[in-house]
């Protein structure tokens, strides 16, 4: 056998033992080693992490389930632990800390796992674990009304909740649209932007319509935004049967710079550049099953013109004899309904798609505060006048 030969066999053995070497599975961890960490979330150091996220531990083998409690793994803010569920999944050998209340936004939450944590084996974590992540800064958007395929008139408004009360720091983009599609793509303009949590909306839904809606919370200071689902209502047809009823008159009230005049009791009442007026009618969430096809309102004028007034729904709460100028009660922004129609020289009408979608909200949620009048021209608005028309609230609903 010559030389080369012979060195050739001789290697063969440890050849072969490595290309074994290249397919054999991990060595399992020895018996009583420390566990591993392997996988965890949130990321350490992670930010913009959903305040809902979910935090857990994942390690290389199985754990003594009898060491995994609430004092040994907690969550912190700064220095105060959070209230947490402890929960131990054998399955996927993870550990999850369940926050019993919703997580602060934009905070830094620190995750703590004690080194006295415990494998099956008997291996003992032996140090101590710990990371941080910051959450975001909106949260989840969830839909109060109208209710997911529910039959609603066409002026229907549209309510959401989630991020607590209108702050200037958070706006909603509204979508709407009959395409579905479209809606969750966002890819279809957006109604209106605004710091409100329900819309009004001020032309129609298209009767006999399945109308899709979606909201994007936008927070103008991180710039983050934040999708919320897309549902949908239906449109009564053009068709369906409809009546008509008269809406009771609660109260009315103005008054005129400086304050020294209350028209709370008098048979009419002034309106004008210098003049703070309001009247509502029993609109107080006392229908909540009010699905309206129209809403119109009558008044007439004891004097002067009967066109170019305007109604407003009001910013606050008012009382009939406690009305200042310039408020409150003000106009809310964006608050115009409609402007006055002329039936004919004493009296005029008050009629439009937004009237009618705050009649119906008013109506059925309550939470409004009736109408602020306004003129640019001096006006006197009957309320309890002989031969003349009181105010009157007449409207179409869906039987």
């Amino acid at each position: 056998m010559n030389r080369r030969l012979a060195c050739a066999l001789a290697l063969l053995p440890a050849l072969l033992f490595a290309a074994c070497g290249r397919n054999a599975k991990p060595t399992a961890p020895a018996a009583g080693d420390a566990p591993v960490l392997v996988a965890r979330a949130p990321t350490p150091r992670a930010i913009g992490v959903p305040y809902d996220a979910e935090i857990w531990a994942q390690f290389d083998r199985p754990l003594d389930r009898s060491t995994v409690d609430s004092t040994t793994a907690f969550l912190k803010q700064d220095t105060r632990r959070v209230s947490c569920d402890i929960v131990y999944e054998p399955i996927t050998r993870r550990i999850l800390l369940r926050p019993r209340d919703a997580l602060e936004l934009q905070k830094t939450y620190t995750v703590i796992l004690s080194p006295k944590i415990r494998a099956q084996d008997g291996g003992v974590l032996g140090t101590q674990i710990l990371w941080q992540f910051s959450t975001n800064s909106l949260r989840r958007i969830f839909y109060s009304q109208p209710p997911e395929g529910s039959l609603q008139g066409p002026c229907a408004a549209l309510y959401w909740y989630g991020n607590g009360l209108v702050s200037s720091l958070i706006d909603y983009e509204v979508y709407v649209s009959a395409d579905s599609v479209a809606v969750a793509s966002r890819s279809v303009p957006y109604l209106v932007r605004q710091g409100f949590l329900s819309l009004l909306p001020r032309s129609r839904w298209p009767s006999g319509a399945r109308m899709f809606w979606a909201i994007t919370a936008v927070n103008t200071q991180s710039g983050e935004r934040l999708d919320g689902p897309t549902a949908s209502f239906r449109v009564y047809a053009a068709d369906a049967p409809v009546d008509s009823m008269v809406i009771p008159l609660l109260g009315y009230g103005g008054t005129i710079s400086p304050n020294r005049i209350q028209y709370c009791g008098s048979t009419s009442f002034p309106i004008g550049p210098g003049n703070n007026s309001c009247i509502r009618w029993t609109l107080n969430g006392n229908l909540p099953a009010l699905r309206l096809a129209d809403a119109r309102v009558q008044l007439a004028a004891a004097s002067g013109p009967v066109t170019g007034i305007q109604l407003f729904y009001a910013q606050n709460e008012w009382s009939v004899c406690q009305m200042l100028t310039p408020g409150p009660p003000y106009p809310e922004v964006n608050g115009l309904l409609v402007t006055s129609r002329a039936l004919d020289a004493t009296n005029m009408t008050f009629q439009s798609d937004g009237l009618t979608s705050f009649v119906e909200a008013a109506g059925r949620f309550g939470s409004w505060y009736g109408f602020l009048i306004r003129s640019q021209q001096a006006t006197n608005i009957a309320a309890n006048l002989a031969n003349f028309a009181a105010p009157k609230m007449v409207v179409t609903y869906y039987r």
